[in-house]
């Protein structure tokens, strides 16, 4: 087992890491990168914030995550870096660097594929109605999940991005674990629940309650008929200690804020969205979130697939038909979300892993039962062709996509124009703007709602939604100059 173990980490290191300290900021990054360093740089770990203002449309768990890693790599040698590039820690835009961003994801993504290795014979050993097997029995299913976890679309673009689906994948995938173990398990039931209950708690604070939807609903499918009791108490118990330990940053956070609804209203509105109405966007998102996924979970989700429509007997039915539960009922809240993605369904794929793990563990059990050699000669090539495709696109087809954005040389040019036209040097910007290319300015940066806040003299920058003149006075723009495509639909206002 060590030995596989090993040759799983390799794998996901191949797969993923080359390059991971790319120069430029991507997606959502920006988003996360910023908050972390106000943190380290306040010492203030209860409110999160960006450019000194409040930032709670998201819980801190991610932020925690990349100032963790920025200290970690604080640690170690730095490589030396030109101004205007990254290195482990550039100290012109503080510890947290874009490799610390992205280094949890990473991180996540060989956990939750160890976590596949090492669970997956006994998990399958449970739904055979068996005691928890001894070490090293004879099964596959790990090694299957585990490689056609780290193959997936969905984990090959997210295993890069300092975002929160991969860390939240595995705290609820571990989660789910564990509360299966506690209903299944021949002993150490109360230890596996209170470990789901930390593993909840870590995806509480990195999304919130949607992270008991993709939890709770697997104790209850352990438990079935045959021990309803002991799921719910497992459910109970997890739960319980989840929301203890979640108290000691709510409790904290609530006397920040003489009233605690502001903060509570921000979370509802991430919940209860204001989606478009019409029966045509609804099975637009529909399909988008069913094709969507499918497609980003390939190749696990075309071996659930053909093991269904192979029709699995027997036993194989029914511990492919409870993994698939633990994958349906999520799905079917989902389904009914509103403006859902299919990035909201990827705490799911290490379930569908699973069941595709234990897919293929009884094919191959039928190939040696009757005889035949274990793996034919097109698995290898399949294999090898997938793993080759994948270091050609990290190899060749990224490097030529960096600095597309030129997030760096944009910063530049607006720390330039802040120094020159502001005397208060400080630029105020929207909420609405992207804030990849403000993580890289020298200048001082501040966020406001309204653009009536910007004091006299100010600089207020506007991202691409905003047209015309900024409402509430009077307002001078400021030619911006376009050498990158991130400031060419920007507007720079001075307020008289």
């Amino acid at each position: 087992m060590l030995v596989r173990a090993l040759a799983v980490l390799l794998l996901g290191l191949a797969l993923h890491a080359p390059r991971l300290s790319r120069p430029e900021l991507e997606n959502e990054e920006g988003r996360r990168a910023l908050p972390a360093r106000e943190m380290l740089e306040t010492g203030d770990f209860v409110l999160p914030t960006l450019f000194g203002e409040p930032y709670l449309s998201k819980p801190p768990g991610i932020f925690y995550a990349i100032a963790a890693s920025a200290r970690l790599l604080e640690q170690l040698p730095s490589s030396p870096a030109a101004p205007d590039e990254s290195g482990w820690f550039p100290a012109e835009h503080g510890p947290v660097s874009p490799l610390a961003v992205r280094l949890p994801s990473l991180l996540a993504t060989l956990v939750c594929a160890l976590a596949l290795l090492l669970v997956a014979p006994h998990f399958e050993a449970s739904l055979g109605g068996c005691r928890l097997p001894a070490r090293g029995v004879p099964s596959e299913a790990g090694s299957f999940a585990a490689v056609l976890f780290l193959l997936a679309p969905s984990v090959a673009r997210k295993a890069r991005l300092g975002e929160i689906e991969l860390a939240l994948t595995v705290a609820c995938f571990l989660a789910g674990l564990a509360l299966w173990f506690a209903v299944h398990g021949p002993r150490l039931r109360l230890l596996f629940a209170a470990l789901g209950g930390l593993c909840l708690w870590a995806a509480l604070l990195l999304k919130g309650p949607v992270a008991l939807l993709f939890t709770l609903p697997v104790g209850l499918v352990a438990a079935g008929r045959r021990r309803p009791l002991r799921g719910w108490l497992a459910v109970a118990m997890a739960t319980g200690i989840a929301g203890a330990l979640m108290g000691l940053w709510l409790i904290p956070l609530a006397q920040r804020f003489p009233d605690p609804s502001e903060f509570l209203a921000v979370w509802a509105g991430e919940i209860a969205r204001n989606p478009e109405s019409g029966l045509e966007v609804f099975l637009r998102d529909r399909r988008r979130l069913v094709f969507g996924s499918l497609l980003g979970w390939l190749p696990a989700s075309g071996v659930v697939i053909a093991g269904l429509i192979a029709g699995f007997r027997g036993r194989a039915v029914a511990g492919l038909s409870s993994t698939l539960l633990c994958i349906g009922l999520p799905a079917l809240v989902l389904l009914a979300w509103p403006e859902v993605r299919a990035r909201y369904a990827m705490p799911l794929l290490p379930w569908v892993a699973l069941a595709a793990g234990l897919a293929s563990n009884r094919w191959l059990q039928g190939r040696r039962a009757s005889g035949r050699p274990g793996f034919p000669k097109w698995v290898f090539f399949l294999f090898g062709l997938l793993c080759t495709a994948r270091w050609v696109q990290l190899l060749v087809v990224d490097p030529a996509r960096d600095g597309r954005a030129r997030h760096i040389e944009s910063a530049r040019v607006l720390d330039g124009l802040v120094a020159s036209a502001s005397v208060q040097g400080v630029l105020w910007v929207e909420a609405t703007q992207g804030f990849k290319t403000l993580y890289y300015m020298r200048q001082d940066v501040r966020w406001v709602e309204r653009a009536d806040l910007v004091p006299a003299g100010g600089l207020l920058l506007r991202g691409p939604a905003a047209q015309g003149a900024p409402p509430g006075a009077e307002w001078e723009p400021l030619e911006v100059q376009v050498p990158t495509p991130k400031l060419a639909d920007s507007e720079l206002w001075r307020r008289r």
